[in-house]
């Protein structure tokens, strides 16, 4: 596997790395507790949220099993961040992958 090309464009929404200045808008989108549970990364302070935030920068590829892909979900509209999405390579054998949001 390899990494997706980005941006990725809908009508409504652009899939794109996240960069540092979405540290607040992902700050208020982990501090919903109906989001939270989902997470992968959980933040519980502003540290938190920029450690997290930086670990999902750096993953940006899927080269073996077990790799995750953070990409922010941006509305176009008015760019505002609203959450993210990740990818992650399951397994190679069976060419499995899970996409969560």
């Amino acid at each position: 596997m390899t990494a997706p090309t980005l941006p990725i464009e809908t009508d409504r929404l652009l899939l794109r790395a996240f960069e540092p200045g979405d540290l607040e808008a992902m700050m208020a989108y982990h501090a919903l507790p109906e989001v939270q549970r989902y997470m992968d990364i959980k933040v519980h302070d502003a540290g938190d949220a920029k450690a997290a935030l930086n670990a999902m920068r750096q993953q940006k590829s899927l080269t073996r099993p077990g790799d995750s892909c953070f990409l922010a979900v941006e509305r176009r509209e008015d760019g505002m961040v609203l959450g993210q999405v990740s990818l992650r390579w399951a397994d190679a054998t069976a060419q499995q992958a899970e996409l969560r949001f």
